[in-house]
């Protein structure tokens, strides 16, 4: 079914306010067929009646599966080299050294909408890469967060299939993964520095 231009508005709307995602109006056809997936899955039949399950005290558990519908979980292990190339050889430096300024070694990342990990768990290997030099002596802490909780339950058991770890060198993949029945399980000593 077809959604109007004021169900589209209001239930845009309603998960911009729950969660920051914002859809435009060209992005209505995805929108229009994500919430037809959950309609069916529901039983619900008009675009009204989802918006009020979802604004209903039983919506809170039918939000969770609205987000799994609606967000985009496109990742896997090294997937933006210029931009890793530039954490380690412009950005870490640079904070390093002035942190050791202030006498202060802890570092913090957020991997904010991280999807299934694999952003913040390479990170966790190039970081892991520097503990004998730049990080020596330091605590590092990446946390990875996002809306859906499905891929957060995965990041959180960090086991990835062959296409996750594509664009892993075989120095990191060797070092850091456990390969088992065609699955890759990230080391302990990467997990201890991801929440």
């Amino acid at each position: 079914m077809a959604i109007s231009d004021k169900d589209f508005e209001q239930l845009r709307d309603f998960i911009y306010n729950i969660c920051g995602m914002y859809f435009h109006t060209t992005k209505k056809y995805f929108l229009e067929s994500r919430l037809a997936r959950r309609m069916e899955a529901t039983g619900i039949k008009t675009h009204l009646e989802y918006y009020q399950l979802l604004k209903s005290p039983r919506g809170t558990e039918e939000l969770k599966f609205l987000m799994d519908e609606i967000t985009t979980n496109e990742t896997y292990f090294f997937r933006n080299v210029p931009q890793l190339n530039a954490l380690e050889t412009k950005l870490l430096p640079e904070i390093v050294e002035i942190k050791n300024k202030m006498g202060f070694r802890k570092l913090r990342i957020w991997s904010a909408a991280s999807s299934s990990g694999e952003e913040a768990y390479t990170m966790a290997m190039i970081l892991q890469e520097k503990r004998s030099t730049l990080l020596k002596d330091w605590i590092i802490e990446i946390v990875g967060t996002d809306i859906n909780e499905t891929v957060v339950a995965q990041a959180k058991e960090g086991v990835y299939n062959a296409y996750s770890v594509l664009k892993i060198q075989h120095a990191y993949t060797r070092k850091h993964t456990k390969e088992y029945k065609r699955k890759y399980i990230i080391s302990p000593e990467i997990k201890k520095f991801v929440t």
